[in-house]
C-alpha cells in the first residue's frame, strides 16, 4: 500500500497564543493526514513559543529575532519542510474534520493544478463565508468573492480563482521553490495573490475546492498592528503586484 504523502504545515505566528493554540489543537484532533507543523514565531512577546514547546510537543519552532512580516516566515517554513505538499494556514483558522486528505488526493490526482483553496467560514454555524476566492475587479482592486454571504451552495463547485485567501491554501512544495516562494519585499498583504498569479504564469491553475472547510476569525493580527502600517503594506503591495507580473 503506498504511503501517504506528507503534508508540510506551515504557520506564521505574532502573539495570539489562545488562538494558535486552538489551531494547533484541531489539527491535532481531526486531520488523519501526515502532517509536520512548522510554526515561525515573528517574536512573539505573550509567551508563545514556551506555550507551543509545553503543550503541542511535535511542532517544530522557528523563533525569529524580530517581525517579520507574512511572506519571510512562510518562506523559512517552507525551507525546512519536508513535506510534499505545503499547506499555509493563519493562525487564527481551526479545522472541524480531516480537511487536507481530499486536497492532496486532489493535487495527486491533477497535475495540473498548482494551488487550492478550500472553503472558509466566518461562522460555521450561520454558515457565513470568508471566502470562497478573489478575482480582479475593472479598477485593479481585487474582489473577495463570497464575504460574509450566507452560504446557500451557490459556490460548491470546483472552479479557477484568480487567487486564494492566504488564511489557507495548499500547494506542491516543488512549485512552491520552483516559482521562487513569497516575495519577501511584500513583507504583509496581497502576497498570496503576487504568489498565485506567478503559479499562474508558470502555466499552473489555481482553483477554489469547496468539499471542505475551515473556520477563520479573521484580522486576529491586524487588530494588534497599527492601522497606517496595514494601509501602507496594503497599497504598496498592489502596485509592486500590477508591475512586476504584468507585460507592458
Amino acid at each position: 500500500m503506498p504511503t501517504k504523502p506528507l503534508v508540510s504545515v506551515i504557520i506564521p505566528s505574532l502573539n495570539r497564543k489562545q488562538l494558535l493554540g486552538a489551531c494547533l489543537t484541531s489539527l491535532e484532533r481531526f486531520v488523519k493526514t501526515p502532517l509536520e507543523i512548522i510554526v515561525v514565531d515573528n517574536h512573539s512577546t505573550d509567551g508563545t513559543v514556551a506555550f507551543v514547546r509545553r503543550r503541542f510537543g511535535r511542532v517544530r519552532v522557528i523563533e525569529l529575532e524580530k517581525n517579520e512580516g507574512f511572506c519571510r516566515p512562510n518562506n523559512l517554513g517552507a525551507r525546512r519542510a519536508r513535506g510534499t505538499y505545503l499547506l499555509f494556514l493563519n493562525n487564527d483558522t481551526r479545522a472541524r474534520d480531516d480537511f487536507a486528505r481530499p486536497l492532496v488526493e486532489y493535487l495527486n490526482t491533477h497535475p495540473e493544478v498548482g494551488l487550492l483553496q478550500p472553503k472558509l467560514y466566518l461562522d460555521r454555524s450561520h454558515k457565513i463565508l470568508d471566502s470562497t476566492g478573489s478575482f480582479f475587479s475593472r479598477t485593479g482592486f481585487l474582489m473577495h468573492r463570497g464575504y460574509r454571504e450566507k452560504d446557500r451552495g451557490q459556490y460548491d463547485r470546483i472552479e479557477p480563482i484568480f487567487g486564494p485567501k492566504g488564511a489557507a491554501m495548499m500547494m506542491p512544495s516543488a512549485l512552491f521553490k520552483k516559482i521562487g516562494g513569497f516575495d519577501e519585499e511584500f513583507f504583509a498583504y496581497n502576497e498570496e495573490t503576487d504568489l498565485a498569479w506567478r503559479v499562474w504564469l508558470a502555466g499552473k491553475t489555481v482553483l477554489f475546492y469547496p468539499y471542505v472547510a475551515l473556520d477563520h476569525r479573521g484580522g486576529s493580527t491586524e487588530k494588534i498592528i497599527n492601522f497606517n502600517y496595514i494601509q501602507f503594506h496594503s497599497f504598496k503591495n498592489r502596485i509592486r503586484m500590477i508591475i512586476k507580473n504584468l507585460e507592458f
